[in-house]
């Protein structure tokens, strides 16, 4: 039996279905201590320290910065700053018209990106 969703997961599940009704179902897996979300079997956004990322690329990475998003980063074990390809979405921009447009950005931007090879 698989474990309940924690509630602010499930409700960015439901959201994020709401904005990609006509693409297939958003999938939720857990990892390092968070969520990410898949389309597709292509991850697209995560749901990290209570905030939802949407992946970003070369072709997107400009207008999310734009926008004023935040990237997600963090100092790893050496003291360096990583960057990951996820910008951080806040609560205001968090109704499905406003986010719409922007989980499909991340959506075309994951569907870019080259898989990788699942460990097994």
């Amino acid at each position: 039996m698989a474990k309940p969703l924690p509630a602010p997961v499930s409700a960015a599940v439901l959201l994020l279905q709401v904005c990609l009704a006509d693409q297939g179902e958003v999938r939720p897996r857990g990892m390092f201590g968070g969520y990410g979300f898949y389309l597709d079997d292509k991850i697209f956004g995560l749901w990290l320290y209570d905030g939802l990322f949407l992946k970003v690329d070369a072709q997107t990475k400009a207008r999310f910065a734009d926008a004023g998003f935040s990237p997600f980063d963090y100092t790893n074990d050496k003291g360096t700053l990583v960057t990951m390809p996820y910008y951080r979405i806040p609560m205001d921009q968090q109704a499905p018209d406003t986010l719409a447009p922007w989980v499909r950005l991340a959506v075309d931007a994951a569907k870019r990106s080259p898989s990788k090879a699942r460990k097994r």
